[in-house]
């Protein structure tokens, strides 16, 4: 069953409505200087695991007060919501947001690293290049607007990867890689190197001059952020920070393969 045009016009009109009283509830406690209330946030889907259960659970012991509802979903579903009125604010990629959507950035510029079986022949090399590695297969994390993000590196720089698999989450990707089935290319990475069925993939920086990618808060350009949300966005700026252990877990695993392979031991 799906909604008439009809049906849908009014579901829309409803979130609005929502919208706006939660935004004059909030409106009301912020002249009171209260952050109390409910927030509605929506968090991108391979960016929710990392971020945002420490984030919300930090920020309500801050707060109390604040109820935050929690919405994960895909960019698309995310620009959506926060037009109509569904999400207050959002953390996500910055790509594919129109001019509408006001954002924030929450990390310095990323840049996307090789993600690579432990058995891989570049695997002790350091820094690679996307040309070194054109010739294996590639594991495509499929989800807008991160696919077009990541094919778009290569065809900067001149290349055709050879997709192997389209991948619709980031755990799917690395258990794939971790079964030696191909690389990939991610921006976002976990603190460890384990994926979920046991297997171990290595993380390389990529010596290309590649573009950036940003991980922003998001909100409705035409509405104003109300005192609880602007504490949230401060909570955030805050917090959201790239994991301490995953740069120091890329430099211990690159020290242990290369020692496995001046040794001349064969890799699993």
């Amino acid at each position: 069953m799906t909604l008439t045009p009809s049906g849908q016009r009014f579901y829309q009109h409803a979130l609005q409505l929502h919208g706006r009283a939660r935004e004059f509830e909030q409106k009301i406690l912020g002249e009171r200087n209260e952050v109390a209330g409910e927030i509605a946030v929506a968090c991108f889907e391979s960016l929710a695991p990392l971020y945002a259960p420490a984030l919300i659970a930090s920020f309500q012991r801050e707060f109390p007060g604040v109820m935050v509802r929690l919405d994960v979903g895909a960019q698309e579903r995310i620009i959506q919501g926060l037009r109509s009125g569904a999400y207050d604010v959002a953390i996500c990629y910055s790509q594919g947001l129109p001019k509408s959507i006001s954002q924030v950035g929450l990390l310095p510029d990323l840049y996307p690293h090789a993600i690579l079986p432990m058995g891989h022949r570049l695997a002790g090399s350091g820094p690679v290049s996307l040309s070194m590695l054109t010739e294996d297969p590639f594991i495509l994390l499929d989800i807008w607007p991160s696919n077009e993000y990541f094919l778009s590196l290569f065809k900067d720089a001149g290349l055709n990867p050879k997709i192997a698999y389209h991948a619709p989450s980031l755990e799917l990707v690395r258990g794939l890689v971790g079964q030696g089935l191909g690389f990939s290319l991610l921006v976002t990475e976990p603190v460890n190197n384990t994926t979920f069925d046991g297997k171990e993939v290595i993380s390389l920086p990529l010596s290309d001059r590649l573009a950036p990618s940003r991980i922003v808060m998001s909100w409705n350009g035409s509405s104003e952020l109300t005192h609880t949300m602007r504490q949230f966005l401060r909570h955030c700026q805050a917090f959201v920070q790239i994991p301490k252990d995953a740069a120091a877990q890329r430099r211990e695993t690159l020290a242990i393969v290369s020692a496995v392979s001046r040794a001349g031991v064969p890799r699993g």
